[in-house]
């Protein structure tokens, strides 16, 4: 239900036009929803810790670098990319599989853990050229 909530509040937003602070609220909002739903897996016992902390990994590094570019008083924005969604379903594949117990959920997790590798290093190349762009 959360995913599909999210996908509707993106079509909406995208549609008539959303607001600096949805844009703001809405990436807060999801970082906070998957690190509780990542929580329940954890206590669940049914995906490794530290493969959870890399199906995370993505949503920390942009946690990480919301908050040093406010720090810096550079404040910069990346449209969403392919490989952040790739992500983000991955995520949701896994906590799908957790909600009905299926065992797909640990390859899910890897699936997740690879593109939310993918989509930190894609984002990472986007944001150097646009550095680089803007000097």
């Amino acid at each position: 239900m959360a995913a599909a909530t999210d996908l509707l509040d993106g079509a909406i937003a995208r549609r008539l036009g959303g607001s600096r602070l949805g844009a703001v609220l809405d990436p807060v909002a999801d970082k906070l929803f998957m690190v509780s739903a990542a929580g329940a897996v954890l206590l669940s016992g049914r995906v490794p810790p530290l493969l959870l902390l890399a199906v995370l990994l993505r949503d920390i590094v942009a946690t990480l670098a919301f908050a040093w570019v406010l720090v810096i008083g550079r404040p910069a924005a990346i449209a969403a990319r392919w490989s952040g969604k790739a992500a983000t379903i991955g995520q949701m594949a896994m906590l799908f599989a957790f909600v009905v117990e299926s065992s797909l959920i640990v390859p899910f997790a890897w699936v997740a853990a690879a593109a939310g590798l993918w989509a930190i290093a894609d984002y990472r190349v986007v944001a150097n050229r646009d550095r680089q762009r803007l000097s």
